[in-house]
């Protein structure tokens, strides 16, 4: 080829720099998505639970992810209730689930938990994970919605283990307990008319439980501690 080599067209340095200068947002893109996957696989991650006893007994900050409807139904004492959907998104994605199936409920939850709704969501489980570094987070059954929001804040850095069997299995552990301590402990209940005295009875024993004066308040593990 006889052409001059300056007829063909030549990139410039200022060029090359306008053209790294585009690139510099997808680089940096791609090198924080790098940082952010190096972060999470060194994260010391804890294991999902069974233990449910030493959960009562050291009183572990517990996430209750349930809708408000379920949380206001049953509760444990000290828990906190951040749900994944609320009532109203429950109950389409319940019809959905009925009529279409599985999948279909998983993409309905998808489409009306997303964005700035989403985004909340998480802002509130990290204030509460923040405050909270020791918890365990749980849904009813230890099912799709606490999973979902395990892989949530673990992608946003935060472990956050859950508790194997849920709400679900954690009152049924709590009500075998109490069968079984019921049968091998003698059992006596205290009851009389208003002014008798029976508080100060009660105060006179070494194992007791004033259910009259836990009405207004919620039981805690310290008041079965020692049972």
């Amino acid at each position: 080829d006889h052409r001059d080599l300056h007829s063909f067209p030549t990139r410039r340095s200022s060029d090359l720099t306008f053209q790294a200068f585009q690139r510099r947002p997808v680089l940096l893109r791609a090198a924080c998505s790098v940082l952010h996957a190096t972060a999470l696989n060194s994260l010391p991650m804890r294991d999902d639970t069974r233990d449910y006893l030493s959960l009562f007994l050291n009183d572990t900050p517990l996430l209750d992810v349930r809708a408000p409807v379920e949380f206001a139904k049953g509760a444990f004492p000290g828990a906190a209730n951040i749900s994944l959907i609320n009532d109203d998104e429950r109950h389409q994605i319940g019809i959905c689930y009925k009529q279409q199936g599985q999948q279909a409920a998983i993409d309905l939850g998808n489409k009306l938990v997303s964005g700035e709704e989403r985004e909340q969501r998480m802002r509130a489980w990290q204030q509460w994970w923040q405050a909270n570094p020791n918890g365990y987070l749980y849904c009813f059954r230890g099912g799709l919605r606490s999973q979902t929001t395990q892989a949530w804040l673990r992608e946003a850095g935060i472990d956050a283990p859950l508790i194997t069997g849920g709400y679900k299995a954690l009152r049924r552990f709590l009500i075998d307990e109490m069968e079984a301590c019921i049968a091998s402990l003698p059992l006596e209940v205290l009851c009389g008319r208003t002014g008798c005295a029976k508080t100060r009875v009660i105060e006179q024993q070494a194992n007791a439980i004033d259910l009259a004066d836990r009405k207004s308040t919620r039981l805690n593990s310290s008041h079965f501690a020692n049972l």
